[in-house]
């Protein structure tokens, strides 16, 4: 049985406008690099270029912040002093179709700006199957939404250190899928130079400004797995959930009760609570 996407969700557009409208303004192009070592190796590829300032892109996300303001008004403008560099939010009610949301969100940021490099970072294998999962069951909706785009997807494998060559020097859309506990650790395969390799996994991986795309940030709110992430040398971080610890420059709220009203999720009903062994 093919299973078949409903391309125009409005909730799940409005998502995905909310980020591809932070970079207004950035023109289409890629730009190439040059990554070598000590021993004269040299490997050319494609990375995320933005010419966009940081204050532009602020003017952008206060201006999205404002448009979703008029629907969700306890949804915070950040000011000037207070924005926090390419860090953004998306909140979103479990069963609403997050995965889908960022997944596509990767397809548009290629076509509107040519960004080739993604990462997807998980906190645990399920979570890391279930995007392996999406990606498989959506690859022929996107190719049909986007013109056959070509791109590769795969999940990072310490034993299989080519495909992170690959997704440095494909000008391709590249989504490298990896679990934050092989890379939050000095010790870890990806940050360690050997000959077959020749050189240091994660220094090509930084030299291609990836976007990174945090699946259930809550869980990688420490300060060892955010210096991690931010060590990944990303062009911008986008951090999807439903339940946010921390709101870094917060583009698009999908609460419980918008979910209910919009029919996306079903109603739960709660029983009277009463408190046992209390003589009031």
């Amino acid at each position: 049985m093919k299973l078949q996407f409903d391309a125009h969700q409005e909730y799940q557009l409005d998502a995905i406008r909310a980020v591809t409208g932070v970079f207004e303004g950035e023109a289409r192009g890629r730009a190439g690099f040059i990554v070598s070592d000590a021993r004269l190796f040299a490997e050319t590829g494609a990375a995320n270029t933005l010419t966009l300032s940081d204050e532009q892109v602020a003017e952008n996300v206060r201006r999205i912040q404002k448009e979703h303001n008029a629907t969700h008004p306890k949804s915070p403008i950040v000011a000037a002093a207070q924005f926090e560099g390419m860090n953004f939010t998306v909140e979103m009610e479990t069963g609403t179709g997050k995965t889908y949301v960022y997944l596509r969100t990767i397809f548009e940021l290629h076509e509107q700006y040519q960004f080739t490099k993604f990462i997807i970072v998980v906190p645990s294998i399920a979570i890391r199957e279930g995007v392996l999962k999406n990606l498989e069951i959506t690859k022929e909706h996107f190719r049909t939404l986007y013109a056959n785009v070509p791109f590769d997807y795969f999940v990072y494998d310490s034993k299989k250190l080519g495909k992170i060559r690959q997704f440095a020097t494909a000008n391709t859309l590249q989504i490298m899928v990896i679990n934050i506990d092989a890379f939050s650790r000095d010790d870890v395969v990806i940050r360690q130079s050997s000959e077959r390799f020749q050189g240091v996994p994660v220094e090509l991986i930084r030299a291609t400004n990836p976007i990174v795309i945090v699946d259930e940030p809550q869980n990688m709110e420490t300060d060892k797995r955010k210096k991690a992430i931010a060590d990944l040398n990303p062009l911008a971080t986008l951090r999807y959930s439903a339940t946010h610890k921390h709101l870094y420059n917060l583009l698009y709220r999908l609460t419980p009760v918008d979910a209910y009203n919009m029919g996306l999720v079903k109603k739960i009903e709660v029983l009277t609570v009463a408190e046992k062994n209390d003589e009031a």
